[in-house]
């Protein structure tokens, strides 16, 4: 067993006796954007839609301020192209003065012009109309002591419940169940951790009380659905959870993400049994790998949404200023409200899954006054509103060739930066209420029998026989070792109605 492994076992005994210390960490988070302000660290905020890292250098150049565009973690895999999204960093020591100088000239205008070198000429940046309104208003409620004390709380009770659930019941379901069916195993594996997945949309819903506009297309609760999107903001992903739950598919959605996250605690082995697919962004090396997990992933049986973003990386104004020269070059068409797609990614999933598919669904997120970002949802501060566009297209009126794909995707994306335009311009996207509210009381009763488990876990693990914290132990050794080394129980047993697909898999 690799050293990694038995560190994890012996670490998760110890820190099930010292789980206070999760509290008292999580309590200094809040702290660490005062401290970030006091001290001159890096600060990072949003400015007409931007996400900006001031920098004295650049506060002392006017129209030159210090973009640092970050790419989520959640890609959609492309051919010799780097997907990080980073851009000059300078000196990011800044001063308290200097971010509120920054800050009120972004909110006012007067940084002179915004445009920028790229490839060694001038390029004139694009102020989307309705941009700043949209993207850059006050906060939808103000982040006061009780907030952060909320946000603490999500902070602790999120990774707790992660944690407890899969040390107890991914051994069970993951190895044990698979032993004898891969599609039982998946089923009370998604069945299990969407109801950890489930208390993001209460969260989102319930308690922040972010109002979720459906428009388009009504979704039926399709078994097999490629889902693409524009990329927005760092949280787009998370809110196809939304979605996904009104549909009863949670447990059934899947992303693409870049393979260093697998290095995140607890995450890392959520991402691992719920059968994510992580790429290191070296198209030579992720093709053969997404095709084989598309492959398993395609058992008839089992239900599957995979999401992706064609675009490769959120949406910012100097990643746009790219894209567009880029368009301008090959004669493409100028985007303003998304960046150009991304094709080998997107028609890889699309060949591998098309046989399989039911239909594809072309998602547009949009955002009203401000857009958010993760940690805005954890406090409840932001969004107010997040409107989701859903078009429905069936699988036959998509061309196979990769060059009609890429001419079908390109069209798709600037009818999607057309209906962003509209919803910059009207407030909102036509044919709204197409979904229902969430059900309170059955989201309610999910994050009783969430927390419920959790308690019960933790008793056993602090509180009862020796045994159950050796199996704890062992169970973080598993959970290490399956995810370093990307482990997946074979199906060695073969029920009479899982025996056809065990073979041809």
């Amino acid at each position: 067993m690799p050293r990694p492994a038995i560190i994890a076992g012996l670490l998760l005994a110890f820190t099930c006796r010292c789980s206070f210390l999760v509290g008292v960490g999580a309590a200094l988070l809040p702290l660490l954007g005062v401290w970030d302000l006091a001290t001159g660290t890096q600060h990072t905020f949003i400015a007409r839609g931007v996400r900006f890292a001031a920098c004295p250098e650049h506060l002392s150049a006017p129209g030159r301020p210090c973009a640092r565009g970050r790419a989520t973690d959640l890609i959609s895999p492309m051919a010799g192209e780097s997907l990080d999204g980073s851009f000059g960093a300078g000196n990011v020591n800044c001063r308290k003065e200097q971010l509120f100088t920054f800050w009120y000239c972004m909110m006012n205008g007067s940084t002179g012009s915004l445009g920028d070198h790229v490839n060694g000429k001038q390029v004139q940046s694009v102020d989307p109309p309705g941009l700043s309104s949209f993207n850059n208003g006050p906060r939808h409620r103000p982040l006061n002591a009780l907030r952060r004390c909320r946000g603490v709380l999500c902070l602790v009770i999120m990774p707790v419940t992660a944690c407890m659930m899969m040390v107890y019941l991914a051994p069970v379901t993951t190895f044990v169940v698979r032993l004898f069916s891969v599609h039982y195993s998946r089923k009370w594996t998604c069945f299990l951790f969407g109801m950890w997945l489930a208390m993001f949309p209460f969260l989102f819903e319930k308690i922040n009380r972010t109002r979720f506009v459906f428009s388009g297309e009504k979704v039926p609760p399709k078994e097999c659905v490629l889902l693409f999107a524009n990329h927005r903001t760092e949280v787009d992903w998370m809110y196809l959870w939304d979605l996904a739950l009104r549909k009863g598919r949670l447990q059934s959605i899947k992303y693409i993400l870049k393979k260093s996250l697998m290095k995140l605690p607890i995450f890392n082995w959520a991402f691992h049994i719920i059968e994510f697919i992580p790429v290191e962004r070296n198209w030579e090396v992720d093709e053969p790998l997404i095709r084989r997990r598309l492959s398993e992933l395609k058992y008839p049986k089992d239900p599957l949404w995979l999401a992706v973003f064609p675009e490769g990386t959120d949406y910012t104004e100097k990643k746009c200023i790219k894209s567009q020269e880029y368009a301008a070059e090959h004669g493409l068409p100028i985007l303003k409200n998304v960046l150009l797609p991304k094709i080998k990614g997107f028609n890889c999933c699309l060949q591998e899954l098309r046989s399989n598919l039911d239909a594809v669904y072309d998602i547009t997120i949009a955002y009203k006054h401000r857009l958010p970002t993760f940690m805005d949802n954890v406090y409840g501060v932001d969004p107010s509103e997040v409107h989701i566009h859903t078009k429905i297209i069936q699988v036959s009126d998509i061309p196979t060739a990769e060059d009609e794909v890429s001419s079908w995707l390109t069209e798709r994306f600037r009818l999607k930066d057309e209906l962003l335009s509209d919803f910059l311009t009207q407030g909102h996207f036509p044919n709204e209420g197409t979904e229902e509210d969430l059900s309170t009381l059955k989201c309610v009763a999910n994050f009783v029998a969430v927390i419920g488990m959790t308690a019960f876990f933790i008793y056993l693990t602090l509180f009862s026989s020796v045994w159950f914290r050796v199996f704890a132990g062992c169970s973080a050794s598993f959970l290490t070792y399956a995810t370093l080394y990307s482990v997946h129980a074979p199906q060695i047993v073969c029920l009479p109605e899982a025996g056809a697909h065990a073979k041809k898999a």
